[in-house]
């Protein structure tokens, strides 16, 4: 299994980190940029960092948790591995979250007794349990925001904008999940649309069948989570405490360069960031915009514009460039592992 970048996402990525630069050098001091950055205390950034890693840890905890309710239990270690390969790839690739999840699948089902109908519901569960914390922060920025006039309109409209699609998937997930019937309809239509160009009757019937099967799958594999309480309220914990680790990373790089920002402000740039990470323009991690936005809401909150960028050009370092690392080595490993035959 060979892991590489094409040219095209290199000269994306390459075009995302002149884009920032461009950006210091109109809007902020460079020099005291990279300053802040060299004066940063080693010990608090190494506390981000592990902060950092412990979010991904977490996240895939919440996933392993959902797994071993729904399915057959993967491991923390595998669970891991196939998070930080499918964080690779999202990162990497256009329309990069949807081959990350569909290659978690694959190597779950590969290498493991689950079916595919069980992991996909205990992917979409976990993507769906995951939005509930940000959901929560993204309400305490928006409140922030109303109270503290110096941000712009528009910081407030895209924060209600993400809350309100955060809220309506899911809302739609729920619906399909809670209501069968109508995810057999929507699966009985697709064949339909797909039975008036693909002329080979026989074949597509048995597509149908199968994907009938995997779809009872996924609803017995939801039924399971849902008769045993105690799944969802870990699973919740686990993916607060991811979503916690990244915000407590941003407050130690800020200690680290000697001030103390309210928490309030870094949710308020967090929940901007992750709004600006949505936009499907298919830049790698969206380098460039995420860094802009994130140093312009400091800015607006009153941060010296060469420590906010200093902050951000640390934390994107971790939350980006380190999780690409470790998800490239990840991908190799369980791809080396694959050409040897080994589970």
């Amino acid at each position: 299994m060979r892991i590489g970048i094409d040219k095209r996402v290199l000269a994306l990525l390459v075009l995302g980190l002149l884009v920032i630069l461009i950006f210091l050098y109109l809007f902020v001091d460079i020099h005291k940029t990279i300053k802040a950055i060299s004066s940063a205390d080693p010990l608090l950034c190494t506390l981000a960092l592990i902060s950092v890693l412990s979010g991904v840890f977490f996240y895939a905890l919440t996933w392993e948790v959902i797994l071993r309710a729904v399915s057959e239990p993967l491991g923390i270690w595998r669970a891991f591995q196939y998070v930080c390969t499918s964080i690779f790839l999202s990162i990497i690739l256009p329309a990069g979250t949807l081959t990350g999840e569909t290659t978690r699948t694959y190597l779950t089902v590969k290498n493991s007794y689950s079916n595919p109908g069980s992991v996909v519901a205990s992917i979409i569960s976990h993507r769906t349990l995951d939005m509930i914390p940000f959901l929560g922060g993204s309400c305490v920025a928006l409140l922030f925001m109303y109270m503290n006039h110096q941000f712009l309109g528009y910081t407030i409209y895209i924060v209600s904008s993400l809350i309100f699609l955060v809220i309506l998937t899911i809302s739609l997930v729920l619906y399909l999940v809670l209501r069968p019937q109508r995810t057999e309809g929507i699966l009985n239509a697709l064949f339909r649309l797909v039975a008036r160009v693909y002329k080979r009757p026989e074949k597509l019937a048995k597509w149908k069948e199968m994907a009938a099967k995997q779809l009872r799958l996924f609803h017995e594999g939801i039924e399971r989570l849902t008769v045993r309480p105690s799944t969802i309220p870990l699973a919740l914990l686990c993916s607060a405490l991811s979503y916690s680790a990244d915000i407590i990373a941003i407050k130690l790089i800020f200690r680290a360069l000697g001030l103390d920002v309210p928490f309030s402000v870094i949710l308020t740039a967090y929940t901007i960031a992750i709004a600006v990470q949505t936009i499907p323009v298919g830049l790698p991690g969206m380098t460039g915009p995420v860094e802009i936005s994130m140093i312009t809401v400091y800015s607006m909150a009153g941060i010296s514009p060469a420590i906010g960028a200093a902050a951000t050009l640390i934390m994107r370092s971790m939350n980006l460039w380190f999780e690409m690392a470790l998800g490239g080595v990840m991908a190799y490993w369980v791809g080396l592992k694959a050409l040897r035959g080994g589970s």
